[in-house]
C-alpha cells in the first residue's frame, strides 16, 4: 500500500511504433492522505442515500481528495445518466480543475 503522506511520481508514454521520435507522456503525482474525522470510507452503500453520496463527493472534493470525490460522482452519473444534479456537480467538478472541455463528455464504461 501507498504509504500516508507520501507523494509519488508516475507517468506513462505511449510508444506506437519502434522507430518512432515523438514520444507522447503524461506525468503526475499522487499522495495517500489520512481521512480527517468524520470522514467516511469510500464505499457507495445501496442504504445511503443520493444527497448522503453527493455531500460525501463534496467533502472528499474539499479535502483534496480527487479521485474518491471523482470516482463517487461517476459512479453516480453511470447509474443515472439522466439526473441533471448529478450532470452539474460533475461539470463543476471538473471545471474546478481547468477540465472543462471534457466535462460533457460521455463516461467510458
Amino acid at each position: 500500500p501507498l504509504e500516508l503522506g507520501k507523494t509519488y511520481s508516475w507517468s506513462v508514454a505511449l510508444m506506437c511504433q519502434p522507430t518512432q521520435t515523438d514520444t507522447p507522456m503524461v506525468r503526475g503525482q499522487v499522495r495517500r492522505v489520512e481521512l480527517k474525522a468524520g470522514q467516511m470510507p469510500n464505499q457507495i452503500n445501496s442504504m445511503m442515500s443520493q444527497k448522503a453520496i453527493l455531500e460525501q463527493a463534496a467533502l472528499y472534493g474539499k479535502s483534496g481528495i480527487w479521485y474518491d470525490s471523482i470516482n463517487i460522482l461517476a459512479k453516480l452519473r453511470q447509474a443515472q445518466p439522466k439526473d441533471q444534479t448529478l450532470g452539474t456537480n460533475w461539470v463543476k467538478l471538473l471545471d474546478s480543475v481547468g477540465l472543462e472541455a471534457i466535462a460533457n463528455q460521455p463516461l467510458l464504461k
